[in-house]
C-alpha cells in the first residue's frame, strides 16, 4: 500500500500533505520510502489510528536548502492538536490527542511548504 500511495503523491508535486486511517506503523513505512525515493520536497504525513493522530514530517534536499526543517514543522503542526514531537531537520515524528483537529494542521501545513 505505501509503495503506490507515495509513487502516486510524488508525481503529483514538491510538496506532499496527505492523510490516512491505518494502524501507526504505516507511516513509518511512508517516510522511508519519501527517503528511499529521494523525494526533494516538504511532506506531511498524518495517521488517525482512531485514538489518536500520528504525524511524520520530511524535507529533502530543495525543502532544507529552503531553509525548512521537519523537526520545527512538526513541533509546530502537533502543537495545533495538543501533541508533541521532533526529529531532526530531514524527518521528524510525533502524535497529537486531538483527532477533530485533523483539517486544521493540513491547513497549516500548506502554508507553512509554501514558505
Amino acid at each position: 500500500m505505501a509503495d503506490e500511495a507515495l509513487a502516486e503523491l510524488i508525481e503529483k508535486g514538491e510538496s506532499i500533505i496527505v492523510s490516512f486511517e491505518s494502524d501507526a506503523a504505516l507511516l513509518q513505512e511512508l517516510q522511508n520510502g519519501l527517503k528511499k525515493k529521494n523525494f526533494p520536497g516538504a511532506a506531511l504525513l498524518i495517521v488517525d489510528d482512531g485514538e489518536k493522530l500520528h504525524l511524520a514530517t520530511y524535507c529533502g534536499e530543495a525543502a532544507l536548502a529552503a531553509g525548512q526543517k521537519a523537526g520545527d514543522l512538526l513541533r509546530d503542526l502537533a502543537a495545533l492538536a495538543g501533541g508533541k514531537g521532533g526529529g531532526k531537520p530531514d524527518q521528524a515524528r510525533g502524535a497529537a490527542p486531538d483527532r477533530s483537529k485533523l483539517g486544521e494542521i493540513k491547513s497549516a501545513a500548506a502554508e507553512l511548504f509554501k514558505k
